[in-house]
């Protein structure tokens, strides 16, 4: 149960993550910074795939 409970959770954290990286990149596109947007969305899933990760390997 406990393993459900905290799948459900990275579930729900990775969603708000990718909500609040696409309001970062949608920031600096619009600060004319577009490269480092692109940067970004280039290599967040990379993070994601970390966060992942369970915590005991």
């Amino acid at each position: 149960m406990t393993h459900f409970l905290n799948a459900n959770l990275a579930i729900e954290n990775t969603k708000a993550v990718r909500e609040m990286v696409d309001a970062i990149m949608s920031d600096l596109r619009v600060r004319q910074l577009i490269l480092a947007a692109d940067l970004i969305e280039l290599c967040f899933g990379e993070t994601l795939t970390y966060q992942r990760i369970p915590d005991n390997h």
